[in-house]
């Protein structure tokens, strides 16, 4: 299955909890189910990267320590990814920060 294609998505951590997007930007793996907040609308940007928007309506970014948040109103470098789909048939995230991981 090719994830470019989707529309959107949850996201699952290595921790077995799904990623999830507070009100207030907070991006944590924290739940064992997927609800609304652990959905995010999946954007093709025209230079082949990827952006996830919450279901808040604020885009996800990652700050100058490599943390993320959902708390951006526009997309701009900080706010996209590059999608990689492993070999195991799981993905992963690369940043301008580099790759993504749960804490």
């Amino acid at each position: 299955v090719d994830v470019r294609s989707f529309k959107s998505l949850a996201l699952k951590s290595h921790h077995n909890r799904h990623v999830k997007a507070d009100i207030n930007g907070e991006i944590k793996a924290s739940s064992m189910n997927v609800g609304e907040q652990e959905k995010f609308d999946l954007v093709h940007n025209e230079d082949a990267s990827i952006s996830l928007r919450s279901c808040h309506g604020k885009y996800v970014s990652v700050d100058k320590m490599g943390d993320l948040c959902a708390s951006a109103t526009s997309i701009g470098d900080a706010e996209k990814f590059e999608l990689v789909c492993n070999d195991d048939g799981t993905i992963s995230f690369k940043s301008i920060r580099g790759f993504v991981s749960a804490q």
